[in-house]
């Protein structure tokens, strides 16, 4: 009876943490550059374009886009070196969480200042 339970409870802890990750990346921007926002539900969309030092797009750079309620998921760039990602109006800004072979590692809190838009150029080793 006890490995039942036990399997039983385990089974709904890993069901409970799928649905999780599962919302949250269903909530989270696809960086296909999709625009569903809609004022009139208070949301926006914000986009982040990732470039190298001649402005060439970078794709696979790991986004995490942060308010003061936290921070979501990290989101990668698509081929053209943009995520995007929409949420209701707020003050975010983002930190680049990895970033592929061959670039600088960026560390650096990006603020959007007001904007729903930002470039950030990345370092060449």
């Amino acid at each position: 009876m006890k490995k039942t339970t036990k399997a039983t409870a385990l089974a709904l802890a890993l069901l409970l943490c799928f649905c999780v990750l599962c919302t949250a990346a269903c909530e989270q921007g696809t960086g296909e550059g999709e625009d569903t926002a809609s004022a009139a539900d208070g949301r926006v969309t914000y986009r982040v374009r990732v470039v190298d030092g001649d402005g060439a797009p970078v794709a696979g750079v790991a986004v995490q886009f942060c308010d003061d309620n936290g921070c979501r998921m990290p989101i990668a760039t698509n081929a053209e070196g943009i995520v995007t990602l929409t949420e209701i109006q707020s003050n975010f800004h983002v930190t680049l969480v990895s970033v592929p072979e061959g670039y600088v590692p960026d560390t650096t809190e990006y603020d959007f200042d007001g904007a729903t838009e930002m470039t950030v150029t990345l370092q060449a080793e």
